[in-house]
C-alpha cells in the first residue's frame, strides 16, 4: 500500500511522497490528494516548487500540515 509520507525541512519546505495530485492551490493553502485523504499545507507565500509522479514539494513559510 502507498501510504503518504511527509518530510519537513524546517518551516520552509515540505515534501509529500506518494501523492495523487493537487486538489487546490493558492499562496496560503495547498491541498493534495492522497490515498489517506486530503493533505493540507497551511502557511504564507506557498508555491509548488516541484512535482513528479513520486512526490510533490511545497516551499514557502509553512505554519502547519493537517489531514481533511
Amino acid at each position: 500500500m502507498n501510504i503518504p509520507s511527509i518530510r519537513l525541512y524546517g518551516k520552509r519546505k515540505a515534501q509529500i511522497l506518494t501523492h495523487k495530485g493537487i486538489c487546490s492551490c493558492n499562496d496560503r493553502c495547498v491541498e493534495i490528494f492522497s490515498i489517506a485523504g486530503i493533505i493540507c499545507v497551511f502557511g504564507k507565500q506557498l508555491e509548488i516548487a516541484e512535482i513528479t509522479d513520486e512526490y510533490l514539494c511545497v516551499k514557502g513559510i509553512i505554519d502547519g500540515i493537517a489531514y481533511k
